[in-house]
């Protein structure tokens, strides 16, 4: 009986890609990780994306809780995710919370990472909401619908689930980067080499019913 119990509440995986033998779309990134009573949406790059988790939804009546982890800033990990809201919303009946990284939380360390002598405060505010437009337009669409909008620290519980990184000084350092056209929009060399909006991505690990743990990274995940 233990057993089972500890079954029912353990995490199963679930990563969305194409639908109807269509490859030519770019659906763009999507991870379900459930249990009986909760969902971690990990990134959702297209409505398609978003009607599975619906129909998740509807099929698993036992699911209170939806959490949104919302990587990086790139539209094919977040074009669904405002369409997903709207639904949630409509139905009245889901504690709903969001995680990304609220960028102008930071704004006076960022400033203090660039130091540029050309920037204040208030240029650099415009700068990182022109370079993480679609987190903000998330994160304020999911406040304007009185859903909680959570920053998304190392250590933080996501759900069954936890953020393992990055860092605050790691992920205002990218955008630090990101926003200094004095710099390379690049980071790391050879195979190693990402974009800056990758490399700010949401770390999240999640322990599975068959045991393994996996490590979700943005554009890359991989299981223990």
């Amino acid at each position: 009986m233990k057993n089972e119990i500890r079954k029912e509440f353990t995490m199963k995986l679930k990563a969305l890609s194409h639908y109807d033998g269509d490859i030519d779309t770019r659906f763009g990134d999507c991870i379900l990780l459930f249990n009986a009573t909760s969902v971690v949406v990990y990134d959702c790059g297209h409505k398609r994306h978003a009607d599975e988790v619906k129909s998740l939804l509807r099929n698993k009546p036992t699911i209170s809780e939806v959490f949104i982890v919302v990587s990086h800033n790139d539209d094919d990990h977040t074009k669904g995710i405002c369409n997903l809201l709207d639904w949630l919303y409509l139905q009245k009946t889901y504690i709903v919370t969001v995680y990304s990284h609220q960028y102008l939380k930071y704004v006076d360390i960022i400033l203090d990472k660039v130091d540029d002598g050309r920037r204040n405060r208030e240029s650099l505010k415009r700068a990182l909401l022109a370079e993480f437009d679609n987190i903000k337009t998330i994160i304020d669409y999911a406040k304007e619908l009185g859903f909680v909008a959570e920053e998304a620290i190392k250590n933080s519980s996501v759900g069954k689930c936890t953020i393992v990184g990055p860092t605050i000084d790691e992920f205002t350092d990218v955008a630090a980067k990101a926003v200094d056209n004095r710099e390379s929009n690049n980071i790391g060399e050879g195979h190693a080499e990402e974009t800056v909006m990758n490399a700010a991505s949401v770390q999240m690990k999640c322990k599975l019913d068959n045991a393994e743990t996996i490590l979700l990274c943005g554009d890359a995940w991989k299981t223990d």
